[in-house]
């Protein structure tokens, strides 16, 4: 972050020099009008005041958004300053900034603000995270898509500093203890987060992510949006409260009508923009609680979707197609077999009704076979597991004869020889 708001600095040093350099070239032949910003900076921390030299930073922009002006300077007795000859931009706007203590405050204002006082607070630090409390927090479901079992979730979090210091997390190389953290599903993907915070990084935490950002004293809002995955009809994951938090909810669409939550208790509908939705809520959670919030009656996929999945998932094929060879290889052995016999009538070994009597140790290897095939096409194993376990299976069934072998087919031998 510092590393950002020294660019930031650069940025505007040389952007002023240039500007001021090309005031000083040949005059247009037109006046522009001018006025002068004056304010105040303040510390909001009880008993703190501004150091002396702190230094205050303009930027304005047209009506397009183009960078027209810019500039700097030191605060003076009771943390006044004073900008002279600011360009007046019709439907332009002034931004003032301020880096303190590791926190960047700024304020915006529009052509007709500039006649009055512009006022920055700053505020002392703190590292203590008991200073944030979160007023609601809201996992509001957009979406199910059945066919891929997949959930698109939008999580509302209304996040609170009460107190009059700036709370300052710690980095991203310090570990997350410190930093400002939020739960999310086991294999959640498509993060995407706003939020009115200044500045700041997203890192990894555990299941979950976390924000560098300071967040200064009053009510910020952060909002993230998440896909995550379900099997069967249901999810359930151990979700963390890592501040204190008045109020936590669901909202789910009412036309999902056979979705259920737990453990939280029913609460009436809500009108969202037009949508009703359904809701269920918990209060009073501590920070450090956890709770398992499960999801049932989710849809599922039909029979064909699940099938069509199934042929078009690359593991389908690796189970399928080895099963398909083994099937043609059977076949071709009892055929076989089926000629053999017609040659020696009088032998009943190689008849198809003696080959299918298997012993009941090999029988029940190959339904262990079925259920592992099984359960690697359902995804329960890692592919490499799988082989293992399956080729160990398939040398234990190898190991055992046949009771369709042994004397009488060696006997058909002799006689075909």
């Amino acid at each position: 972050m510092r590393g950002r708001r020294l660019v930031f600095r650069l940025a505007v040093l040389f952007t002023a020099l240039a500007l001021a350099l090309a005031g000083a070239g040949p005059e247009t032949g037109s006046a522009q009008v001018t006025v002068t910003i004056q304010g105040t900076v303040t510390n909001g921390t009880g008993g703190a005041e501004p150091p002396p030299d702190l230094t205050v930073f303009l930027l304005a922009s047209d009506q397009a958004g183009q960078l027209a002006t810019a500039d700097q300077t030191t605060i003076g007795d009771g943390g006044s300053f004073r900008f002279d000859q600011v360009p007046l931009l019709e439907g332009g706007s002034y931004l003032l900034s301020v880096d303190y203590a590791g926190v960047f405050y700024t304020v915006a204002l529009a052509p007709e603000e500039l006649a009055d006082e512009a006022r920055l607070t700053v505020y002392e630090t703190t590292r203590d995270p008991a200073v944030l409390s979160v007023s609601l927090q809201a996992l509001l479901i957009a979406g199910v898509d059945e066919k891929n079992r997949e959930i698109s979730a939008v999580e509302f979090v209304r996040l609170n500093n009460r107190s009059d210091r700036a709370f300052l997390p710690g980095t991203a190389e310090t570990g997350p203890e410190g930093l400002l953290r939020f739960s999310l599903p086991p294999l959640a993907e498509d993060l995407s987060v706003q939020s009115d915070l200044p500045g700041g990084d997203i890192v990894p935490a555990g299941t979950g992510f976390a924000l560098t950002s300071a967040v200064v004293p009053g009510e910020h809002a952060v909002d993230f949006s998440f896909r995550f995955p379900y099997r069967g009809d249901r999810v359930s994951y151990r979700h963390i409260f890592f501040q204190d938090s008045n109020m936590y909810q669901v909202l789910v669409p009412e036309r999902m009508m056979s979705i259920r939550v737990a453990p939280l208790e029913p609460a009436p509908t809500v009108d969202i923009e037009g949508s009703v939705y359904r809701v269920w809520e918990g209060r009073d959670f501590r920070s450090g609680q956890d709770m398992v919030l499960e999801l049932t009656n989710l849809p599922e996929p039909s029979l064909a979707a699940r099938f069509w999945k199934s042929v078009t998932d690359g593991g389908f094929w690796r189970v399928a197609i080895p099963g398909a060879a083994g099937a043609v290889l059977a076949f071709l052995l009892l055929l076989g077999m089926t000629g053999a016999s017609r040659k020696a009538p009088a032998s009943v070994t190689a008849t198809p009704e003696r080959l299918h009597r298997e012993s009941p140790q090999r029988r029940a290897l190959i339904r262990e076979v079925a259920v592992l095939d099984e359960r690697f096409q359902q995804g329960e194993m890692p592919e490499a597991e799988y082989r293992r376990r399956r080729d160990g299976l398939r040398a234990r069934i190898l190991q055992i004869p046949q009771t369709a072998g042994g004397e009488g087919e060696t006997q058909l031998g002799e006689r075909e020889s």
